[in-house]
């Protein structure tokens, strides 16, 4: 829409120009010449018809460019929603523009996409606040251990099938990213 505007741009100012260039008058004998009302009105008419194209084509090439935010995350694949205020963002940014939230922070999926764990062992850390929970998020997936959600407010590594399992996350917990995790059975 934009390269059509651009092109409708340079017709309407081509079309006045020759329109402004018109001759208005006809030459009646002795060398001498009259304006014509006929030959005037059809100038006026043609700066008239370039004019409307011409802003025509100057609109189109400022509106037709822009999207809509809620269109853009289907269709770019540079941006993504904002796991805090699901306003679209770019995916390499570091801070949501819209709400001001720290992105770097947030783990690779949201807080609430992480499975809920219905059975096994697991190393459950205890989480205070939003902060905490995506940190905690964030550290157990950098560890390389299965994320997964305990109640509504903690998370843990696992589940895991067997205790031993779970008690090598703890000390992987502890050791690379100074986590105090508990061992804990769920679901039996």
């Amino acid at each position: 829409m934009r390269k059509f505007g651009v092109f409708l741009l340079v017709v309407g100012a081509i079309w006045v120009m020759f329109a402004m260039g018109m001759d208005t008058s006809i030459a009646i004998g002795d060398g001498r010449r009259v304006n014509n009302f006929g030959l005037i009105a059809a100038k006026q008419n043609q700066i008239m018809v370039g004019g409307l194209i011409l802003l025509s084509g100057l609109l189109m090439m400022i509106f037709g460019g822009r999207k809509s935010g809620a269109s853009t995350i289907g269709k770019d694949v540079d941006m993504r929603p904002c796991p805090f205020c699901a306003e679209p963002i770019k995916k390499e940014a570091i801070k949501c523009k819209h709400c001001g939230s720290d992105l770097t922070l947030v783990p690779s999926r949201a807080l609430k996409d992480y499975p809920e764990v219905v059975q096994g062992w697991v190393a459950r850390v205890l989480c205070d606040s939003q902060e905490d929970r995506i940190n905690t998020a964030k550290s157990i997936e950098d560890v390389g251990l299965p994320v997964s959600r305990v109640g509504d407010n903690d998370f843990a590594a696992g589940p895991f099938d067997s205790m031993g399992k779970a008690d090598e996350a703890i000390k992987l917990l502890m050791d690379k990213k100074g986590l105090k995790s508990s061992l804990e059975l769920v679901g039996d």
